[in-house]
C-alpha cells in the first residue's frame, strides 16, 4: 500500500503485527507474517492494499485516533503486522512489536467499514512508522 501522510508519521498498510502474544504465538504471528507479505506481492493482493490503503485514509475516526495514539505515546515508533480477515467485514489487527502504542493503533484501526478481502481467511500486511 501507499504511503498516507497523517501528522507527524508515515503509516503504510499491509496485514499483520501480533500485540503481546504468549510465547509460540510468534511462530503463528511469522506465519500470518509471511503471508501476508506473500499476499501483497499478488497482483489482487497489490490491487486489494491499495483499495485498503485509500478506504482507511478516508475515515476521519482513523486518522483521529491515530494522532490521538501519538499524543499518548510520543517518540519514533516501526511496527509491522497485519490485518487478519476472518470474514469479509471481520477482522483484527495485528501488531508488532508489543506495547501500549501498538495496542493503541490497533484499536484505532479495527471496527472500521473496509473494504471486503479477495477471499477469507486473508492477510494484508501492514507497516507504520512514525519519525
Amino acid at each position: 500500500m501507499k504511503k498516507i501522510p497523517l501528522p507527524f508519521l508515515v503509516a503504510s498498510l499491509a496485514v499483520g503485527l501480533a500485540l503481546g502474544t504468549p510465547a509460540g504465538a510468534d511462530q503463528t504471528f511469522d506465519a500470518h507474517l509471511a503471508t501476508a507479505r506473500h499476499n501483497l506481492a499478488t497482483e489482487a493482493g497489490a490491487a486489494y492494499d491499495l483499495a485498503l490503503g485509500q478506504a482507511v485514509e478516508k475515515v476521519p475516526a482513523v486518522t483521529q485516533a491515530m494522532t490521538a495514539c501519538l499524543r499518548k505515546h510520543p517518540g519514533n515508533h516501526a511496527l509491522q503486522g497485519y490485518f487478519h480477515f476472518t470474514a469479509p467485514a471481520a477482522y483484527t489487527v495485528m501488531l508488532a512489536p508489543a506495547g501500549p502504542f501498538a495496542a493503541c493503533l490497533s484499536k484505532a484501526l479495527e471496527g472500521q467499514p473496509l473494504p471486503a478481502p479477495p477471499g477469507v481467511p486473508y492477510f494484508n500486511h501492514f507497516t507504520f512508522t512514525v519519525q
